[in-house]
């Protein structure tokens, strides 16, 4: 058997040797523009089942994507931070493992890794090479403490600066703490009741309409979420725009037009139904256990029986996916920052969770992928978000609050729900000290999913752009500007000149066809990543090739 435990404290001091010899890495050359040969990866044709068709470079400085259909929100999407782009000499080198590469972590982005200690900090540093304006702190210290009572207590003895994922419980006391501020924003998440229509009577529309008159989502939200979520309308929180619409509301709570739609369904009263729900792990909530509960209370005071069965998260997961719950308490984060992504989730990348599919929301979704006008998108939204009114596949209860406190003395940080400016906010000492919950799994993000290795890895590395930090619309980073085709499938980006990465080395359009073709083809030699999952691409964009 394999001793898991020996293997991370062994790729936890590969990681701080490495570190230790940073300074010691031969610097590749930049290449000349005459001797630079342009690259492509390729899928043969678009039958292999994913959206992109094709990486290539067409310069030094230009990529272009084409993609096997349209996509609206192609811009988000890449903005990930799994995209984040790698030296290829240094993929090469290391083989695509997330290990080899976290040990001198060689990006473009503002920091370096200067100091790790696993399972204690890391310390970063502002990197040399970086191509942008220099960042203002000139030190971040993160600190890991994943026991949350101890993690507050030690953060205000330490007089820390930030403190990042406070735990729902956590946060009245830490709004109630003299000296701290609150910085939040409605994350991109979606808590809701998920309907198995394959189970009787979950079937029946007039059933699913219900269930979506009976559960009262205010009285759930205000009694049993962070201070500051969001009722859910719809899917879509109402800072996605386009996306959410605003003249949309859903069903009003009415416990006898609920009794009266399941008397007319022909419900059989005798019969209870189930609901599943997971035992933590839910943004926002101190206990789910409190939502299960107010539920069954609502359905009883309509004659309604209903179990309920608590699950650990990923046994609920599992479950849902294998269709054996006909009610579940669930939620989901958005893979990206576009409405698209709140109807890809649960109707496309987690197909089936719902039971059986439904034809129109698909192709609704189609058409909206193929849409590039804010207007015309808007009105496409408007009637997906009636249709979901309509058929009711879900019942969405509520958009959490995203939060993280900081010292008053901390200026200029703000958060867009994704992710937050460290490397803009200013402090006396000009310096950062922060505490989070959760060590980062590996420095090398492409095959991550979780929110406390991005925090890091976007500090380290660029991606093409990236959400706006206020506003709507992108950052341009690595890529100076772009444009797409007028039908959508084909978009050229065009790099900035003259950026290194943190050996030295020049970044051209090759390391991002590199960077790419490392996540998307299953045959190319740095196809390792931690798991070889890969997750976040999949969810994304599909399918890999070969």
């Amino acid at each position: 058997m394999i001793n898991h435990r020996w293997i991370q404290v062994l790729f936890s001091a590969v990681l701080v040797f490495g570190i230790l010899l940073s300074g010691c890495q031969v610097q590749n050359q930049p290449a000349s523009a005459s001797s630079f040969i342009p690259r492509q990866i390729a899928a043969a044709d678009c039958g292999y089942g994913g959206e992109i068709r094709s990486v290539e470079s067409l310069d030094q400085n230009t990529v272009v994507f084409t993609l096997c259909k349209p996509d609206a929100a192609f811009l988000s999407k890449i903005s990930s931070p799994i995209f984040a782009i790698q030296d290829e000499d240094t993929l090469n080198q290391s083989g695509g493992e997330s290990a080899t590469l976290s040990v001198t972590p060689n990006g473009t982005g503002a920091y370096r890794l200067s100091q790790y200690t696993p399972g204690v900090e890391l310390v970063l540093e502002p990197s040399s090479s970086y191509w942008g304006i220099p960042p203002k702190p000139q030190k971040i210290t993160v600190r890991w403490m994943p026991v949350s009572i101890t993690r507050f207590h030690d953060f205000q003895t330490a007089n820390a600066d930030v403190l990042l994922s406070p735990p729902s419980g956590l946060i009245k006391i830490a709004r109630e703490t003299t000296g701290l501020k609150e910085i939040s924003q409605i994350g991109l998440n979606t808590i809701y009741v998920g309907i198995n229509n394959k189970s009787q009577p979950m079937d029946n529309p007039k059933v699913r309409q219900a269930m979506a008159t009976l559960i009262d989502r205010e009285k759930i939200t205000h009694s049993f979420m962070v201070e500051g979520s969001e009722i859910a309308s719809q899917l879509i929180p109402s800072s996605i725009t386009p996306g959410f619409s605003a003249n949309i509301p859903w069903y009003t709570t009415d416990a006898d037009t609920a009794k009266a739609l399941l008397l007319e369904a022909g419900f059989d009263f005798n019969t209870p139904i189930t609901l599943a729900y997971p035992d933590q792990g839910m943004p926002g909530v101190d206990s789910p256990t409190d939502i299960a509960n107010e539920i069954k209370n609502e359905m009883a005071a309509i004659g309604v029986t209903l179990d309920l069965t608590q699950l650990s998260e990923n046994d609920l997961r599992s479950s849902i996916a294998a269709g054996s719950e006909m009610l579940y308490l669930y939620w989901f984060a958005a893979d990206y920052a576009d409405g698209l992504a709140f109807f890809e989730k649960p109707f496309v990348n987690d197909i089936g969770i719902l039971g059986e599919n439904y034809p129109d929301v698909v192709q609704a979704i189609e058409g909206l992928k193929a849409l590039k006008g804010e207007n015309e998108r808007q009105t496409a939204f408007n009637s997906a978000n009636r249709l979901m009114k309509d058929i009711i596949p879900v019942v969405p209860i509520a958009h959490a609050l995203d939060v993280v406190f900081a010292r008053d003395s901390v200026k200029s940080l703000i958060t867009n729900g994704v992710f937050e400016n460290l490397e803009d906010a200013s402090t006396l000492s000009g310096q950062l000290l922060i505490y989070a919950g959760n060590e980062p799994k590996s420095f090398w993000p492409a095959d991550e999913t979780d929110p406390e290795t991005f925090e890091i890895t976007r500090l380290l590395y660029d991606t093409l752009l990236t959400p706006a930090i206020e506003g709507k619309g992108f950052k341009p980073l690595l890529a100076e500007s772009w444009e797409t085709s007028q039908d959508l499938t084909q978009w050229t980006f065009h790099l900035r000149y003259d950026v290194h990465f943190s050996n030295a080395s020049s970044m051209d359009a090759n390391d991002v066809v590199a960077s790419f073709a490392a996540i998307w083809d299953n045959a190319n030699r740095n196809h390792k990543g931690r798991s070889g999952d890969f997750a976040v691409f999949k969810s994304l964009f599909g399918k890999f090739i070969n």
